[in-house]
């Protein structure tokens, strides 16, 4: 499956994001990888088994929580695997290049779709390209427990918190509209669609029995998509209505983080004559 020109939203790419970040910061279970890749194999256009597709969600919700710390800054432990004694710069710096990524694939979706929040993902992605040029700078050598970091990784570890349930949120509005050619596309109604799941909990999605479903000739129906969604549960979309909200409130955040940067250079700079 491939980004088109009606933005459908695909199970490919930010599966293999996720997996690449997650190989490359740490020695995953073997069974968390297979369940993402799973679902980068899934090509729903030719799949009429809904079983199937039922059976990749829940093995990859099975690893909510293992999935979940990756979308934050990574512990001293995880990073380990690459170094014995990363650099701090460093650790918060590849967790904001796997937010970029994020946002790139983002904005390679249909404009329409993205319109209400195309301005402040690119605001979004600004800000975090400025903060990898900071950390970036040698001249800095920021310690774990220097503030101006810590308070970095508290507004990256927000913009995580935003990924994580837009990940799951995208594979979920995938399967909502595939086989139909008249879904609203808006960010909104992608929200929307899935909000009535929240706050539910995980372990009831894997005690349901399997619906019966009749075996499709062609392709699944939307009602046989909108059972296997009822049944998976909560999807962790954020109860705000639009997605907009959440970037509307992230992004002063950046503001406020501009004049502590700018007196840690003023201080670096002075301690360096």
């Amino acid at each position: 499956m491939s980004i088109d020109s009606e933005g459908d939203i695909l199970l490919v790419e930010i599966p293999r994001i996720v997996i690449d970040y997650i190989s490359f910061v740490s020695s995953p279970s073997t069974l968390v990888i297979d369940a993402f890749k799973s679902l980068e194999y899934l090509d729903l256009e030719y799949i009429d088994d809904i079983d199937e597709i039922r059976k990749s969600l829940q093995d990859l919700l099975s690893f909510e929580k293992e999935v979940k710390v990756f979308f934050k800054v990574p512990n001293q432990q995880m990073i380990s695997n690459i170094s014995p004694t990363p650099n701090p710069n460093q650790v918060v710096a590849a967790f904001i290049n796997f937010l970029l990524l994020m946002l790139e694939f983002i904005l390679r979706l249909d404009p329409d779709f993205i319109a209400c929040v195309k301005d402040s993902i690119q605001i979004l992605r600004t800000e975090l390209g400025f903060l990898i040029a900071f950390l970036g700078d040698t001249a800095m050598h920021l310690q774990p427990t220097n503030n101006i970091l810590i308070d970095i990784e508290a507004v990256v570890n927000e913009v995580g918190s935003f990924f994580y349930p837009f990940f799951f949120t995208t594979i979920l509005f995938d399967l909502i509209t595939v086989g139909k050619k008249m879904i609203s596309k808006e960010m909104e109604t992608v929200v929307n669609v899935v909000r009535s799941f929240l706050h539910s909990d995980f372990s009831k999605f894997l005690e349901v029995p399997t619906t019966e479903v009749e075996e499709a000739k062609n392709s699944m129906t939307l009602t046989d998509i909108n059972a296997l969604v009822n049944e998976l549960g909560s999807f962790l979309v954020p109860d705000i209505g639009i997605l907009d909200l959440a970037l509307s409130d992230m992004l002063p955040k950046f503001e406020l983080l501009k004049p502590k940067i700018e007196e840690h250079l003023y201080q670096s700079l002075k301690h360096a004559k």
